[in-house]
């Protein structure tokens, strides 16, 4: 609960607690690896997933999670455990699970890509089994609840005069898009900006608000942006010492653009494109848990359909409110794109901003958590190339997508 809350120290406190009761107890000993992940502070992080290893041996989770910060612990040895641990005839669902996006990886080294996805295929279908309870809801929250609201629901319009000065800049996109370096890049320069980064909420609130009122008139403006300034005042993201404004790079938030520019009139709108094979690729390669979409290749093609008309829809109805930010762009010519962001979000840009990964303070829970502790550096779009043939039967019924 205090890591949800981004209470770090009371978290770490609580699990050191728990491993001082029983050293063994691995669960604690996972998330005080990945709170030190969060924190930027890998040396740590490795020593407690180590530590976990060694209570659960047989839990493959551990080893996978050890894998994505030390690449040199994908040894033969730890091969051989895998394919032992699944072949086994009782074999829980995680490890089946992890034990393929482990297998994986060995292929992407080996450039076996074909093999690659096929594990990641069975990896992927056992961790949404594995919470399928909760997926089935989300996927149809994602797929047919969220566009009933966008079409039907309605607010009221604000009959307040008063200039509004809460000043949030939304960064979206799709997962694996640059957008957490964006944000990073905002909140470093000269004026203090609160970073918010996936914090849920304006998601959660509409949800919740179609569920309390069981319609889709979702109330008034005013009423609507008095109850959301209390939920992100208890964040910690709105305050006077931040001049009242604060990031809030929750992806799914382009959902509700057409809510938020009522709500705020003053937000910024910052839209994180990228080379889509790239995205499609990178989001399938990482076990992105929370969403339930990204287990699944068809769902992700789906999800990116979905996103792109819904964009490109609100940019023709608005022109001029949503910042174009392309990935590719960015880390080719890092200081003109950062300028002209900023200029954007009407902030001032200094070299701090490209100097974001020198921020000790910062954490992240994202899955860029690693790479946004180092500078920007180029990425190769020639690596995703062989990837192509393996997602044509997925993209093929797709304009947007082609080879």
């Amino acid at each position: 609960m205090y890591r949800d809350l981004d209470d770090v120290p009371n978290a770490i406190k609580c699990f050191e607690k728990a491993i001082s009761i029983s050293s063994k107890y691995g669960n604690s000993l996972h998330n005080l690896a990945e709170i030190y992940r969060e924190k930027g502070e890998f040396e740590k992080a490795i020593k407690f997933h180590k530590l976990a290893i060694v209570a659960e041996p047989n839990n493959l989770m551990n080893d996978f999670f050890l894998s994505d910060m030390d690449q040199k612990t994908l040894t033969k040895d730890l091969k051989e455990k895998v394919n032992n641990i699944l072949s086994r005839k009782k074999t829980s669902v995680n490890n089946l699970a992890y034990g393929n996006y482990l297998l994986a990886k060995y292929e992407r080294k080996s450039n076996n890509y074909e093999k690659e996805f096929d594990y990641l295929i069975k990896g992927h279908s056992n961790f949404y089994i594995r919470n399928k309870k909760k997926f089935d809801l989300n996927l149809k929250y994602c797929f047919e609840d969220i566009h009933q609201i966008i079409k039907e629901g309605k607010i009221e319009k604000s009959l307040n005069k008063n200039k509004n000065k809460i000043v949030p800049i939304f960064v979206f996109g799709v997962p694996r898009s640059g957008s957490t370096l964006v944000e990073r890049i905002i909140v470093s320069g000269k004026k203090k900006i609160a970073l918010g980064e996936e914090t849920g909420i304006v998601g959660r609130y509409f949800l919740n608000k179609v569920l309390q009122r069981k319609n889709l008139n979702l109330g008034s403006v005013d009423d609507i942006r008095i109850e959301l300034f209390n939920i992100y005042m208890t964040k910690g993201l709105v305050s006077e010492n931040y001049n009242f404004s604060f990031t809030d790079k929750s992806l799914d938030n382009y959902f509700y653009i057409n809510f938020l520019k009522e709500i705020y009139p003053n937000a910024k709108f910052i839209h994180c494109k990228r080379d889509k094979l790239s995205s499609i690729v990178s989001i399938f390669q990482n076990n992105l848990t929370a969403l339930a979409w990204c287990h699944d290749l068809e769902n992700i093609f789906k999800y990116f359909d979905n996103y792109l008309k819904i964009v490109d829809d609100m940019k023709k109805t608005n022109p001029n409110m949503i910042y174009d930010l392309q990935f590719e762009d960015l880390i080719e010519n890092p200081e003109k794109e950062s300028k002209k962001l900023m200029e954007f979000c009407e902030v001032p840009w200094d070299k701090k901003c490209l100097e974001f990964y020198k921020r000790k303070e910062l954490i992240s829970k994202t899955a860029s958590n690693i790479q946004i502790r180092k500078s920007i550096y180029k990425h190769s779009l020639e690596k995703y190339t062989p990837y192509k043939k393996i997602l044509e039967k997925y993209g093929k019924k797709y304009s947007w997508f082609k080879l």
